[in-house]
């Protein structure tokens, strides 16, 4: 998986439990088998089937989300 800049990357599909896996991280909510194809860190971008990752830094803030 690659995520860069804001960007958006089109891949297979993947379940959120992979992603959960992938990264150290867990879900707190929702259900794992849940599908997405795209990761975006730009929320103005994000649509239905995109997974958003909030980033923080001088330029993020996910503070807000």
């Amino acid at each position: 998986m690659s995520v860069g800049n804001s960007e958006s990357r089109t891949m297979e599909s993947r379940r959120i439990s992979w992603a959960a896996a992938a990264t150290g991280g867990r879900l707190h909510s929702g259900a794992p088998d849940v599908l997405f194809r795209q990761v975006t860190t730009d929320s103005r971008k994000a649509g239905p089937g995109d997974l958003f990752v909030a980033l923080r830094g001088e330029r993020f803030d996910a503070n807000d989300l």
